[in-house]
């Protein structure tokens, strides 16, 4: 990952820690994932959960919920003590577990177009045959941010690229993209 310590920075800072209700959870995510059954008794995955937002919907739900990042200070949250964490310093990084679901909320539009193979190679070698990506790919396009894909700021993806790379990596669509407002949300499968 490049410019990985001035990632890491920016995602430590007392502000980005402290600057989100942990408890407001998208009421899309909610209707998006309205059968939320298809967390239960399955060992998740989510990278980059921020302060928790989603992490509070589905960990008890889950047969194990694990987190990775690239902030140590993220991952220190008290909320996710109890879980497994694992600091990830590269796409390569290998962890012992196969997952049946790996999740992201918020994050793709930080991984730079240069990256994006890398991390869905991640991806694949960590989910199980047949298991499922779930997350969303903001639409920063149809509100004409300005592109900055350092992975600090914003990286803009199409929709069309985005299921493209994934169809690449040998995932299929199996639901989505689902618009809302400057989100849509999409699941793959392995």
């Amino acid at each position: 990952m490049k410019n990985l310590k001035r990632r890491i920075s920016f995602w430590s800072s007392e502000t980005r820690l402290n600057n989100f209700d942990s408890n407001w959870i998208s009421p899309k995510i909610i209707e998006v994932m309205d059968d939320l059954k298809i967390f239960q008794g399955k060992n998740v995955l989510e990278i980059g959960p921020g302060v928790g937002r989603q992490f509070t919907l589905f960990k008890d739900l889950a047969k194990s919920y694990d987190l990775a990042d690239i902030s140590s200070d993220v991952l220190s949250h008290p909320r996710f003590l109890q879980n497994k964490r694992k600091v990830l310093t590269s796409w390569s990084d290998r962890l012992k577990v196969k997952y049946d679901i790996i999740t992201f909320w918020f994050v793709i539009h930080h991984v730079r177009k240069d990256e994006i193979g890398a991390m869905i190679k991640f991806l694949h070698r960590h989910l199980r045959q047949d298991g499922l990506v779930i997350f969303n790919s903001p639409l920063y396009n149809r509100n004409g941010r300005k592109d900055r894909s350092d992975g600090i700021h914003t990286t803009r993806w199409r929709e069309s690229e985005v299921i493209s790379h994934f169809s690449s990596g040998r995932f299929l669509l199996v639901e989505g993209p689902i618009e809302h407002k400057k989100d849509e949300f999409l699941i793959m499968k392995r």
